[in-house]
């Protein structure tokens, strides 16, 4: 009977099918040249979310830092910003915080800061030297963050790029950070 057989479909049985990603097996890697992304499974009791300096993009950011207090469920999450507009943080979002640093101006008082918190691990939005040589300065043993700026030696773990095509919204590209690290 017609009504009786098995609905299969053609993307679970078919390799070559446009939904099923193509592999090449001996190098592990997807046809796109990008090595597949493990999930994360770090255990983190205090983390530190340096969110980026301008104010527009660390409201693009808040998904991100959202994605990030998701998966670090039980962890005690702070997010660094500059003072003139920390207080977005402070706002019901869903990066939800549980305390928000507002960072002062010299580069010795944001170190202060940053070791008084007694960090596990941090992440950084922003790409700048300063911030990642700030966190390994402030005594922070994980690092994570995109390695551009000559800061790659300062980092701890960078994310698998995720390829993008054309014009990427900036929201996206934190996103695709967080993303890259298996979050």
């Amino acid at each position: 009977m017609q009504g009786d057989a098995e609905q299969v479909d053609v993307a679970d049985t078919d390799p070559s099918h446009p939904d099923v990603p193509a592999r090449d097996v001996r190098s592990g890697r997807e046809a796109d040249g990008m090595i597949p992304i493990p999930p994360d499974d770090t255990t983190v009791e205090r983390l530190v979310v340096r969110a980026p300096n301008w104010l527009g993009d660390a409201l693009m950011a808040l998904p991100a830092i959202g994605a990030l207090r998701r998966h670090f469920r039980g962890a005690h999450v702070t997010v660094a910003a500059p003072a003139g507009f920390a207080a977005i943080f402070d706002e019901d979002t869903g990066a939800a915080p549980d305390a928000v640093l507002r960072l002062p101006k010299r580069p010795r008082d944001i170190r202060d800061a940053l070791a008084a918190g007694r960090f596990d691990l941090g992440i950084l939005l922003p790409n700048s030297f300063r911030s990642a040589w700030l966190m390994r300065r402030a005594g922070i043993p994980a690092r994570w963050g995109v390695a551009r700026s000559w800061r790659g030696p300062l980092l701890t773990r960078r994310p698998v790029r995720i390829p993008t095509h054309g014009v990427v919204h900036q929201a996206e590209v934190y996103r695709n950070l967080v993303r890259g690290f298996g979050i």
